[in-house]
């Protein structure tokens, strides 16, 4: 089966079990599928056992046979996968048929930040979606609202281009990247065709996270509204499947869509009042974003630091330079560009955040 990430990274996936194809479709991979490609950059195939006998173990989750790196999920399955050679040919990576499926997409997304910045792109952490002429990118930490934003925008006619993740191509357009949506049931109250349109979403419990979020946004004492978001915290612990509402996204008709960026957001919660929004050269903001990607990344980056270890003389271009790298490909596709800083109040809905960003973007 062939996966096509961006407009050139192709990715083969050979004998996967059933519920790794599962947890493909259920996170929105399974739109980057493609039937036919000449040009495979990286190669999974699935078999029933790894023998790692006389390998040099790091720690329990990862070490070394041979020439390769292993890693091991909490079930005690392998990937074997030779490191050095990502990204830079086609790489051909072992996974044992148990692996965990989540463990495995994890591993396939830090595969494919390395085959995009072989490409000069980079995956970057943020949410856009095209509308009206181009594409409005929103950049923010976790929590920050792009995901409720990027919702808003596709209600109003926005086409997917990146929840969360997006690819940024360093000649300033970005490429779309399936992941469908993930959102706490009470973060979208706000949208109720929304949580009729998809199973569960009408629920007694949605009802629940309702009126718990309506309550938590109208309360003026500080320490009831301290109470509920700790009993909010403590019911998405108990259970996260019950908290959580998918929507699956849509894919571009286009065969190789690529977008131009019109509006750069950055976007914060604060305690102001109101929402207050001004326009900042794209230099201030620069290094912050890439602070953000490498938070995000972190997993990556062990992993690296662990080959490192284990064969020390062996490298990979790409991840050595990895910050320097994904700072300049950020540099040349935003150069001479500005960026306008959203603060706005937690009281505040995501419709008046909309229309205010839609009126900034009008009046550039």
């Amino acid at each position: 089966m062939l996966f096509k990430i961006g407009d050139t990274a192709v990715i083969r996936i050979d004998n996967a079990p059933a519920r790794v194809m599962d947890t493909l479709k259920e996170e929105g991979f399974t739109n980057h599928r493609i039937e036919r490609s000449d040009d495979v950059r990286l190669s999974f195939s699935f078999v029933e056992s790894i023998d790692i006998h006389d390998a040099v173990t790091l720690v329990t989750m990862s070490g070394r046979k041979e020439d390769r790196l292993f890693l091991f999920d909490k079930y005690d399955s392998l990937i074997l996968c030779d490191l050095s050679t990502a990204g830079e040919e086609n790489s051909e990576i072992l996974v044992e048929e148990g692996i965990d499926p989540v463990f495995f997409y994890a591993f396939l997304e830090h595969m494919i930040r390395i085959l995009l910045l072989s490409e000069n792109k980079v995956m970057i952490h943020a949410s856009a979606v095209s509308h009206a002429d181009g594409a409005f990118v929103c950049f923010g930490w976790d929590r920050s609202g792009k995901s409720s934003l990027l919702l808003e925008f596709i209600e109003h006619g926005g086409v997917f281009i990146g929840d969360d993740r997006t690819i940024l191509c360093e000649d300033g357009s970005v490429i779309p990247y399936y992941k469908n949506i993930r959102q706490f049931r009470h973060e979208i109250i706000d949208y109720p065709e929304i949580l009729g349109r998809y199973p569960g979403g009408s629920t007694r419990l949605i009802r629940f996270f309702m009126r718990f979020e309506t309550l938590l946004r109208s309360t003026k004492s500080k320490y009831l509204k301290r109470f509920l978001r700790l009993s909010l915290l403590v019911i998405r612990k108990l259970d996260k499947r019950t908290a959580y509402l998918t929507i699956p996204v849509d894919k571009c008709k286009e065969e190789n869509p690529r977008f131009q960026i019109q509006n750069l957001f950055m976007i914060n919660r604060s305690l102001t009042d109101s929402i207050v929004i001004n326009e900042e050269p794209i230099e201030r903001h620069i290094d912050g974003m890439v602070s953000n990607i490498l938070f995000d990344d972190r997993d990556l980056m062990s992993m690296y630091q662990q080959f490192k270890f284990l064969f020390p003389d062996k490298d990979n271009r790409l991840l050595r330079n990895y910050q320097q790298t994904v700072s300049d490909i950020i540099r040349r596709a935003l150069a001479r560009r500005s960026i306008h800083t959203v603060l706005f109040p937690e009281t505040c809905s995501i419709r008046s955040l909309y229309d205010e960003m839609l009126q900034t973007a009008a009046n550039c």
